[in-house]
């Protein structure tokens, strides 16, 4: 229930902005991709211009379990992981639905950061899949 609503909360939010992509002609050009943006960006991401299937790397905690169900409304499948519990075998998980096609998503800084710090998770995918990374990033300003 937690997730619907703040499923829907994210849509009313979308709903009330003017977007605007800015270069996702070089996202489209692209058969398949690793998307990489800080993990300060993650509330207006599942609104970015990223093509199915896609999978994306969140953390075991109860705050990740939030964010994974929510994805679920999305249509977003995840991979349950981070640095400090199951790092391995979600890493793996994310380079195996790589080769099978799908899109992946990794938050390079991480939850508990430091911020704005790439982990090596994100290079190593790119190094095995030989996928490009594709920097992703959102931004707001006040209405003039």
């Amino acid at each position: 229930m937690k997730a619907f609503i703040l499923a829907s909360f994210i849509r009313m939010l979308h709903a009330t902005l003017r977007v605007k992509h800015v270069g996702k002609e070089k996202i489209d050009a692209l058969s398949q991709y690793i998307i990489a943006f800080w993990h300060e960006h993650l509330l207006m991401m599942l609104h970015t211009a990223y093509r199915r299937p896609i999978r994306v790397l969140v953390s075991q905690s109860r705050d990740g379990e939030l964010i994974a169900s929510t994805f679920s409304h999305y249509g977003v499948d995840v991979s349950r992981g981070s640095t400090t519990r199951g790092s391995t075998a979600a890493l793996r998980d994310m380079i195996r639905a790589a080769r099978d096609g799908s899109n992946i998503v990794f938050t390079p800084d991480g939850p508990k950061g430091p911020r704005r710090i790439v982990k090596e998770g994100v290079i190593y995918a790119a190094q095995a899949t030989g996928l490009p990374i594709v920097p992703i990033a959102f931004s707001a300003k006040k209405k003039s």
